[in-house]
């Protein structure tokens, strides 16, 4: 588990992308969180993690059977994602677990498309007014497997 979260991760921080299909503030949230907020409003709402460990110079928090996690760093979330079917979802409903299809239904074409060698597809969103931050749906054999709300760093 800690792996796939570190290649979602990755994926999501290096992705580089381009303009087309921009999503509003006010969708641009995972579990009722967006990132810059700070990690005493996540304890209101998820409680105490189950597990903490460091990752880099950030902290990452895993909540519940660990299938959601926060990074923050400097005490504001700068990541967040969820790799179950744990009823963490966007704004629009869209969890883990559901077809593929759902993603261009509610978002429409993404920014980027990026597909693995493994068969692993990244449908990436980005936030309308500030382009570095990313909306992305992990998907495998037609299913969504991930969701990940993060900063693109890419130049």
């Amino acid at each position: 588990m800690k792996k796939f979260f570190a290649i979602m991760f990755g994926v999501m921080i290096f992705a580089s992308s381009t303009c087309s299909a921009a999503i509003s503030a006010n969708r641009f949230f995972l579990g009722g969180l967006t990132l810059e907020k700070p990690m005493s409003e996540v304890n209101k709402m998820y409680g105490t993690a189950s597990r903490v460990e460091k990752v880099g110079q950030g902290t990452q928090y895993f909540f519940g059977d660990e299938s959601f996690c926060i990074i923050e760093f400097g005490d504001r979330i700068v990541a967040i994602h969820s790799n179950d079917n744990n009823e963490i979802a966007t704004p629009d409903g869209v969890t883990v677990g559901m077809a593929e299809q759902v993603i261009s239904d509610v978002y429409g074409k993404p920014d980027r498309l990026t597909q693995q060698e493994d068969g692993l597809k990244n449908y990436i969103y980005l936030k309308s007014d500030r382009k570095y931050e990313e909306l992305n749906f992990f998907v495998r054999e037609n299913k969504i497997v991930g969701i990940s709300l993060g900063y693109n760093t890419a130049k």
